[in-house]
């Protein structure tokens, strides 16, 4: 977390950059990508504000970096892990509907299934 204070410090952008290559020299030699974006939810906010605000091209070079490195993060996840998305009761929804014995001798394909289950996961 010391890394990502540094990188909120307005006040010093040589504290900014050396963060930046310092988290990137990390993601890099660890392999560990994605995982920093659901354990520290601002970090990708924060990351995209230096790409609108900063006017320094090392500092831009180096954000654009680490945002490669750390890859491609799925939307909904992401709005999920800053709270924007409420997840309660949907943990406990089940995906197959259960409509009794009414369907026990039909039989259905698998393309079937597929399509009808689909719009329950939505």
């Amino acid at each position: 977390p010391i890394l990502l204070e540094f990188l909120s410090d307005a006040s010093s952008s040589q504290k900014r950059e050396v963060s930046l290559w310092t988290l990137s020299q990390l993601v890099e030699s660890t392999g560990c990508v994605v995982e920093p974006y659901n354990k520290h939810p601002q970090l990708l906010v924060d990351l995209l504000n230096f790409l609108r605000t900063e006017q320094r091209p090392a500092i831009r070079k180096q954000t654009l970096g680490l945002l490669g490195l750390l890859g491609a993060l799925d939307p909904y996840k992401h709005r999920m892990n800053l709270g924007q998305i409420d997840t309660k009761g949907t943990e406990s929804a089940p995906l197959i509907p259960i409509n009794g014995d009414e369907d026990k001798d039909k039989e259905v394909s698998t393309s079937e299934m597929l399509v009808n289950n689909a719009s329950l996961a939505l």
